[in-house]
């Protein structure tokens, strides 16, 4: 029998993970689930709970007794039990909303929740699971990068068991005396996964399982040699060197892209669209995908999220979405009071800045520096500054404010921090 506590200790130290930190287990009382607590008790050191989400999709009472089961397993093992229950219509309203399917839907909604929580969250993906995603990869002709499979690590996810097969698993867990739930829904095959777990793996047989997830480990391992190019971090946007970026392998390009994508979109990026951003860079073009945009320089391919819209006082106190007014010093700042007289707000189509030379269209002046949109300061009437500064353009006042002592008045920007 293979000890998880072993195999977890081995990983956590090979990644230098600290067991005395904060770990969440996603956890849905399954025989994988429930050894990986199990095991996880003599490992951790630290703070240590159980997250079950409810998704209110199958039969209430079947669902109460699992809970209940659960609740059971935890106590046994003194372990906290987090519960956090979807609304009922949430998974489906999530599946119109977005054209996909019930088990996509309940996937990004469970994430959606792991992601609030600080600390380390740690899945129980095993070996049959990295299987089962080869495979299903190599039938729908996916890029060579996405056969590297289930990461053991992404970001503060931690999946420790992906070199242990299910049934080493239920080895551990019948072994200590372990009584797991069933979801009876894993045996239907309402989705690719499910029949592909019950109709084709049963006959590949271990040692075939065992060479798929090891597709996965050279590819990852192959990937991670490429290496990728270097991100800059400029708060709300990453930017690359275009000249980087056009003159990299195409898997080094590919892995660069997906990496910086993978920031703003969960879902797969298909080929066409990578192919989309790089004719942009090639061109000096902008790019827009359903989560992010793309603009380029002639030096630069930033990557913004998508455009959001507020409206607010210009004051001292101004926090939205991340963007803050401040005093500042800086030479990109703007002489503007800040007594709430003026409104800010995102660009919008028909904005235009009077200038020196006569008014000029806010997006012309935003595209020229590569910036997809900025925050702009309103009178009544029109915009009377453009803060485009901290997107990587440069802040513009409308040329009737402008004066010669502006070096001596107190002046003011916009920044952007998620700490705002």
């Amino acid at each position: 029998m293979k000890d998880l506590r072993v195999i977890i200790s081995e990983f956590f130290e090979k990644e230098g993970i600290d067991a005395s930190g904060v770990f969440h287990l996603a956890f849905s009382g399954g025989s994988d689930s429930l050894s990986l607590l199990h095991a996880l008790t003599e490992v951790i050191n630290g703070s240590l709970d159980a997250v079950y989400v409810d998704h209110a999709l199958r039969d209430r009472k079947l669902l109460d007794e699992e809970i209940a089961l659960n609740r059971r397993n935890c106590e046994r093992l003194n372990v906290p039990l987090r519960i956090h229950t979807l609304e009922d219509g949430e998974v489906e309203a999530l599946c119109r909303e977005k054209k996909i399917t019930t088990e996509a839907a309940a996937r990004e909604l469970r994430y959606r929740h792991f992601d609030t929580l600080d600390g380390y969250v740690i899945t129980a993906h095993n070996l049959d699971d990295q299987a089962e995603s080869i495979f299903m990869r190599l039938l729908s002709g996916s890029t060579f990068q996405s056969l590297s499979g289930i990461r053991r690590v992404r970001g503060k996810y931690l999946r420790p068991l992906l070199s242990v097969s299910k049934g080493e698993i239920e080895e551990y867990a019948r072994h200590y005396g372990l009584i797991w739930s069933q979801d009876h829904t894993n045996s239907e095959l309402f989705c690719l996964r499910n029949r592909v777990r019950h109709l084709v793996m049963p006959y590949l047989g271990d040692e075939v399982r065992n060479r798929l997830s090891r597709i996965a480990d050279n590819v990852a391992a192959f990937t991670k040699a490429s290496g990728m190019c270097r991100l800059n971090e400029h708060g709300l946007y990453v930017s690359l060197s275009r000249k980087e970026i056009l003159e990299a392998t195409e898997i080094r390009r590919s892995i660069t892209l997906l990496t910086v994508l993978s920031r703003h979109t969960e879902r797969r990026v298909s080929r066409g669209e990578l192919a989309e951003i790089v004719r942009a860079a090639e061109r000096k073009t902008t790019y827009s995908g359903r989560e992010y945009v793309v603009t380029v320089t002639i030096d630069e391919v930033r990557f913004y999220p998508q455009k959001y819209w507020f409206s607010a006082r210009f004051t001292s106190s101004f926090r939205s979405g991340g963007f803050a007014a401040v005093r500042s010093d800086a030479m990109t700042a703007l002489c503007l009071k800040c007594d709430g007289s003026l409104i800010i707000r995102m660009d919008e189509d028909g904005d235009v800045l009077r200038t020196k030379g006569g008014t000029v269209k806010v997006s012309k002046l935003l595209s020229s520096m590569g910036v997809p949109y900025a925050p702009v300061v309103c009178d009544r009437e029109k915009p009377v500054a453009v803060f485009a500064s901290c997107l990587g353009g440069v802040n513009r006042i409308s040329s009737d404010l402008m004066t010669s002592d502006w070096m001596e008045k107190p002046r003011m920007d916009v920044i952007w921090s998620p700490l705002t």
